[in-house]
């Protein structure tokens, strides 16, 4: 039954991307590593076993003998892994960058290449190995290059491996911006701000768990915001949906921290302030111009602080205000998300308590 389909989504999780399709009017075949319910109910999905993510899912799709023109939309984490990518790309469309953008773009030291602008600044950065060596007087993040693993602060001296990063920290809000990249450039659909490291979500440190907006794309950051589109698409090529994780500074400096080049998290909470799916033909970035005016949507990922079953989280919460979610009693290891929660409220500070109460009760648990 290989026709009845028109988009393959591949990555860690796939459910939002899939809902962005369904919305769209599309009939998307998905593998990811979860097969969560909801996913279920809207799409044919395959779980691949953790332990052969993500190169598993190549076998997967194989054995589904799904036509060749049928495109490949990539969800999260797949960024990491261009070799893949390419595989992915010899055999059929791609409805993201290709292997070598995404290559490209992901070197920890691309950002500070591109042309700065007004209100526009960039994280120096030191690929390992090495060893800690500040440039100045701020603190320093040690990341890793493949996204797989904690970050932390650095200690000037200590030890780079050659699989990470040092990248200067800077202080303030954590935003996210989503872009359609096309032919004639990379067009602005909206920005969140993000949510990270939060404890009532049983994460901390940088990991991200949540976004809420829109915020604002009007004025001074907005004219940031699509300048960093433009050189993003000058430089590299982008295709398709992508996004970059930025720091909003004290001063009002937007400082670009990582590009994701495949469908975001903070997507979906964009596509319920404008009513419309950012793959729709009809999509448009002027519409969250007056949404970022409106009532504010929010997500949150609620992760398992210690090994657990998972509760029915739709009969705790209804259907509405819980996504991704898990088959009631499954096994859930302590760090692995147990669900994405959702709220909306007329403010930001609103939706975050939302969430947060939710939150609260699944820890109760």
């Amino acid at each position: 039954m290989g026709g009845d389909f028109d988009l393959i989504i591949l990555g860690a999780s796939a459910r939002a991307a899939a809902a962005s399709a369904v919305h769209a009017g599309m009939r998307p075949w998905c593998c990811d590593l979860f097969a969560d319910l909801d996913l279920q109910a809207m799409a044919v999905v395959h779980r691949c076993p953790r332990q052969a993510y993500p190169h598993g899912m190549l076998a997967i799709l194989e054995a589904a003998a799904l036509p060749a023109r049928i495109p490949v939309l990539l969800t999260g984490a797949m960024e990491n892994d261009p070799q893949l990518i390419a595989t992915l790309e010899a055999q059929r469309p791609l409805l993201t960058s290709s292997a070598l953008a995404v290559r490209a773009v992901r070197d920890p030291e691309a950002l500070p290449r591109l042309v700065p602008g007004s209100g526009l600044r960039f994280c120096p950065a030191q690929v390992g190995p090495g060893v800690v060596t500040p440039q100045d007087a701020h603190r320093y993040l040690i990341k890793p290059q493949r996204g797989r693993g904690p970050i932390r602060f650095a200690t000037a001296g200590e030890p780079v491996a050659a699989d990470a990063f040092v990248q200067r920290y800077v202080s303030g809000r954590t935003l996210s911006a989503v872009y359609v990249g096309g032919p004639s450039g990379a067009r602005l659909f909206g920005a969140t701000q993000q949510l990270v490291g939060e404890p009532v979500f049983a994460t901390r440190s940088f990991r991200y768990c949540g976004s809420i907006g829109p915020i604002d794309v009007g004025g001074q950051l907005g004219e940031v915001w699509r300048h960093l589109g433009h050189e993003l698409h000058r430089a590299f090529g982008l295709r398709g949906v992508f996004g970059v994780d930025a720091v909003l500074d004290h001063n009002g400096d937007l400082w670009p921290v990582e590009v994701n080049p495949r469908y975001t998290a903070g997507v979906e909470v964009l596509e319920r302030a404008v009513g419309r799916s950012v793959l729709a033909p009809d999509r448009g970035a002027a519409s969250v111009l007056g949404a970022a005016r409106g009532p504010q949507f929010g997500k949150a990922i609620v992760y398992a602080s210690e090994t657990m079953r998972a509760p029915d989280v739709r009969a705790m919460f209804g259907s509405d205000r819980v996504a991704d979610v898990p088959v009631p009693g499954e096994i859930i290891e302590a760090g692995w998300p147990v669900c994405t929660l959702l709220a909306q409220g007329p403010a930001r500070d609103v939706c975050m308590d939302r969430l947060a109460a939710m939150g609260r009760r699944l820890a109760k648990l």
